[in-house]
């Protein structure tokens, strides 16, 4: 038990100076972290926008995704009958 407490001790001694250390990372990563965030909507449109003309343009892409999703709603059909 002493040993339990005198471990948190020495955590709790190291977490203030860790975070004395780490403060300018933190800083530097929540910048970073802010601009992606920031930016993530307008990659995605970009992204959304470039393929879209590959996705949708190919009908044989749409078809092959019409007969998947078709065939599991029937396996999904089937197994909700069995139980």
């Amino acid at each position: 038990m002493a040993s339990a407490a005198l471990t948190l001790l020495v955590l709790t001694g190291s977490v203030g100076h860790l975070d004395h250390l780490a403060r300018p990372w933190s800083e530097f990563l929540c910048i970073s972290l802010r601009v992606g965030i920031e930016t993530l909507p307008s990659i995605c449109l970009g992204a959304w926008q470039i393929s879209e003309p590959y996705l949708l343009g190919h009908l044989r892409v749409l078809e092959s995704l019409l007969k998947g999703s078709a065939s599991c709603w029937q396996i999904v059909l089937t197994l909700a009958r069995v139980a």
